[in-house]
C-alpha cells in the first residue's frame, strides 16, 4: 500500500495492469472535502487487504491487489511516509472516497451505498468506484453490507470487467428493478437472483418492521416484497455479483 500526496499535476488516466496475477497501479484518492483522518486511511487499508484475499479466492488464485495507491489531499498535514504523486491524480482515479451522492444515500442515517459510475455495456470498463467516508467508518456498515473488502470486489466486478448486478437494484436501476419474475419453465414466481439454493424469506417492510408478504409463488407477491436470504446457512454458493456478500459461502465470480 502506497500513500501519496495529491498535487495540481496535469491529469493522466490511471494505468491499471494485471501482470503475473497481480493488479498494480490502482489509484484511490480521497476527495479534498473529506476531513483529515488517520482512521479513514487505516479503514481503506483494511478494506483493500481484505479485498485482495477475497479476490484471490474468487478468481481461483488468478488475481490479487499488489499495489493500490492512496492519494491524500494536499490540504492535509504532510507526513514523512507520504510520497510524491507523480502522474497520479484525482481525475484519473479508479476508486474514490468522496462525499455522498444523494441518489445512493436514500436514508441519511445509514451508510451510503457504494456505486460504480458506468456508461458502457456488459464487459466495458467503468469510470470509477465511489465509496464515502461514512461507509468506510460507520460501525453499521458491515451489518448492512457485509465485509467492506467483499463489497470492494463486488464493485471491482462492475468497474474492471463491466459485470452487472444479479439482483433487482432499486437504487441504481430503479426503472428495471424487479424483485420477482415468472418462470415459464416452472410456472411459478421466483426471486430475481443467481442461485436457487438459498433459504430465504419473502418480506415487506412497513410501519417500522418486516412482515411476510401477501401472495405466493403461484399468484405472485405484493408490491414492495423482497426475498431476503438467511445469512447463517452454510452450504450454499452464489456469485459475488448476486449482492449477498454478507453470506460466507458467497465467494465466486460467475
Amino acid at each position: 500500500m502506497v500513500i501519496l500526496r495529491q498535487s495540481s499535476a496535469l491529469t493522466k488516466p490511471t494505468s491499471v495492469k494485471l501482470e503475473n496475477n497481480a493488479y498494480t497501479g490502482v489509484v484511490l484518492p480521497i476527495h479534498p472535502d473529506e476531513e483529515e483522518s488517520e482512521e479513514l486511511i487505516d479503514a481503506i487499508k483494511t478494506m483493500v487487504y481484505d479485498a485482495s484475499a477475497y479476490l484471490y479466492t474468487a478468481t481461483k488464485k488468478r488475481a490479487y491487489f499488489e499495489e493500490v495507491i492512496i492519494l491524500v489531499p494536499d490540504t492535509w498535514e504532510d507526513k514523512p511516509e507520504y510520497r510524491s504523486p507523480k502522474n497520479a491524480t484525482f481525475e484519473g482515479a479508479d476508486i474514490i472516497v468522496a462525499p455522498r451522492n444523494p441518489r445512493f444515500a436514500p436514508e441519511p442515517e445509514l451508510p451510503p451505498v457504494p456505486h460504480t459510475k458506468h456508461y458502457e455495456g456488459c464487459g466495458g470498463q467503468s469510470i470509477h468506484v465511489h465509496f464515502t467516508s461514512h461507509f468506510m467508518l460507520d460501525s453499521k456498515t458491515e451489518l448492512f453490507y457485509g465485509n467492506r473488502g467483499r463489497v470492494f470486489v463486488h464493485e471491482w466486478g462492475h468497474y474492471r470487467w463491466g459485470l452487472f448486478n444479479e439482483y433487482a437494484d432499486e437504487i441504481a436501476d430503479v426503472d428495471n428493478a424487479q424483485n420477482f419474475y415468472f418462470s415459464l419453465d416452472e410456472e411459478i414466481w421466483k426471486p430475481t437472483r443467481c442461485s436457487d439454493g438459498f433459504v430465504a424469506y419473502n418480506l415487506v417492510f412497513g410501519n417500522g418492521r418486516y412482515r411476510y408478504c401477501n401472495g405466493d409463488q403461484y399468484i405472485g407477491y405484493e408490491d414492495g416484497c423482497v426475498s431476503i436470504p438467511d445469512s447463517s446457512q452454510p452450504d450454499v454458493t452464489a456469485s459475488i455479483m448476486s449482492g449477498y456478500t454478507s453470506i460466507p459461502e458467497v465467494r465466486v465470480l460467475q
